[in-house]
This record gives C-alpha cells, sequence and structure tokens, in this order.
C-alpha cells in the first residue's frame, strides 16, 4: 500500500474531507489531493503532520523500503532469500522421497533467530484470524461489510507497522 492510499484510507476511515484534513494538518487541500493520487510524495515533515492530524502514531504513514522494490521473477525471490541466508540466518529445509529427490512442495524456510521465528508466528497468527474476520461478513448489510473491510487494511497496516519496529539485532551467521 502506497504512503496517498494510507492517507485516503485512514481519512476515509475518520470521515474527514480532503479540505479538513488539509486545515488539521496546515497543509492544502491540493496538497492532500496530490498525495492520494500519488502525483507527490510528503516529505518526512509533512507525514508527521498528517499523522498527527489523523491520529497515527509517528511514521506510521512512511512505506517501508522494500515498499519500491519490485519482485517479478523467480530469481528476484531467490536473490532475496540468499541475502536473507547470508545476512538474516534464514534456513532451508524440505522433504525427500525413497530416492533422495527433494519433494519441492516440502520446501520451507525458518530462521536461526528465535525472535525472527517469533515474529513471523505472530505475522501467521494474524493472517488466519484475519481469514476468520472474513467470513462473517456476509452477516453484514454491504455498507458495514465495506466499513469492515477498510477496518481489516487498517488493522493488517498497523500489524505490519508493528513487526516492522522491532530493534532487536540479529546475530550475524559465522562462517
Amino acid at each position: 500500500m502506497t504512503t496517498g492510499e494510507k492517507i485516503k484510507l485512514f481519512r476515509n476511515l475518520k470521515k474527514l474531507s480532503q479540505k479538513t484534513l488539509a486545515d488539521l494538518s496546515g497543509m492544502s487541500e491540493i496538497a492532500i489531493r496530490k498525495y492520494e493520487a500519488g502525483d507527490r510524495i510528503p516529505k518526512p515533515e509533512q507525514l508527521k503532520k498528517l499523522e498527527k492530524a489523523l491520529g497515527l502514531d509517528e511514521g506510521f504513514l512512511s512505506s517501508p523500503p522494500l515498499n519500491n522494490l519490485t519482485i517479478s521473477t523467480v530469481g528476484d525471490i531467490m536473490s532475496l532469500l540468499f541475502m536473507l541466508e547470508e545476512q538474516g540466518g534464514l534456513i532451508f529445509s524440505c522433504q525427500k522421497d525413497q530416492n533422495g529427490i527433494v519433494i519441492p512442495d516440502t520446501a520451507n524456510i525458518r530462521f536461526a533467530n528465535i525472535a525472527v521465528n517469533n515474529a513471523i508466528a505472530q505475522w501467521i497468527q494474524y493472517k488466519e484470524s484475519k481469514m476468520n474476520r472474513a467470513s462473517v461478513l456476509e452477516n453484514f448489510t454491504p455498507e458495514e461489510a465495506d466499513r469492515m473491510k477498510i477496518l481489516e487494511i487498517t488493522l493488517e497496516e498497523a500489524e505490519k507497522q508493528r513487526l516492522m519496529k522491532d530493534t532487536a539485532p540479529i546475530k550475524p551467521i559465522k562462517k
């Protein structure tokens, strides 16, 4: 989700017009419109004003550096995995058939660092609870369901931000 999409999402969630958000943040309505459309990217000091006006934690609207990374090939993914293996202690494992041939569908990854594995487990737990919440949307009116979907996006962004703020260091891998 881009910074502009986040601004629009939280502005709508708070039921604010672009003009009202502009007034609350001390910016122009045109700037808000351009941020939301992706025509301009707010500077750090502008992001702080928007976060304050929207009642968000500082840094919440900032896009993590990897949001700008394009991953379009298997090679792109493998490059990331190799970097994580080298610098982050990623461990690959899988099952083999009776001839000792790796069974691709059994491939797994985990980390040598328990804190990283715990963070991944928290994300998995969140995603599973998200699926459970999605199944109850049919019990709501269309307007309520739309509101719930916006809330779910907000919760997901908050969970990602929480997990990305973990500053526990990982131990370098000894070779």
